[in-house]
């Protein structure tokens, strides 16, 4: 709990200060999704390729696992998603995180 309290300080701080980071850490979140899903999540399902079970298998415990990352680095991220995002039109941070699963 300390930890993602810390690490949403960070945010703000980064988030309310000259220069304002916003931009760069909205971009960094989508990309640190883009850089784990083709890292590790598609090799893990690709590597069950040869029989289908097991591939939709590990595709339904990857989205699990997924959707529980995009709740807790949304809630640490919250600011951007308060302040940042509303007045660029911009998706949520779930919205990132759900949309760069579908892609990879």
């Amino acid at each position: 709990w300390a930890f993602h309290m810390n690490l949403y300080d960070m945010v703000y701080c980064m988030c309310t200060q000259e220069p304002d980071y916003s931009k760069e850490l909205y971009e960094r979140y989508q990309a640190v999704y883009y850089d784990y899903l083709k890292s590790k999540v598609l090799p893990a399902i690709q590597e069950k390729h040869d029989d289908d079970v097991s591939m939709l298998h590990e595709v339904v415990q990857r989205w699990e696992n997924h959707k529980l990352m995009v709740k807790h680095l949304s809630r640490c991220f919250f600011y951007l998603d308060r302040f940042y995002i509303p007045g660029r039109k911009l998706p949520t941070l779930e919205g990132v995180g759900f949309n760069c699963f579908r892609k990879i």
